[in-house]
């Protein structure tokens, strides 16, 4: 077998199968993806205007542990939107194998 030297700096010796996917997803798709982005809006929604105030209100004068479980309460709801993204993002429902 004849070899042509080593292969070339910045050449791939093993060639990548590249997936080749239209501008556009389907119409089914566009749904799943507008939704996703309206829950990442209210789940940025909900950090910037509930959970970063409180947080900063809960420094700077502790109390009884009540605003502690207001935050509590906020990071959870949070969590669930932000979970929810991620499902609709990374399952896509409808698609098939």
């Amino acid at each position: 077998m004849r070899s042509n030297g080593p292969p070339a700096i910045g050449k791939p010796s093993v060639k990548l199968k590249v997936w080749r996917t239209s501008c556009c997803p389907p119409k089914n798709d566009r749904y799943v993806v507008i939704a996703a982005m309206a829950l990442t809006a209210v789940a940025g929604g909900l950090l910037a205007f509930r959970i970063a105030p409180l947080q900063r209100e809960a420094l700077t004068s502790p109390d009884t542990g009540a605003r502690l479980r207001r935050i509590g309460m906020s990071t959870g709801a949070f969590d669930l939107v932000w979970v929810v993204v991620v499902v609709l993002m990374v399952v896509r429902p409808g698609e098939t194998a």
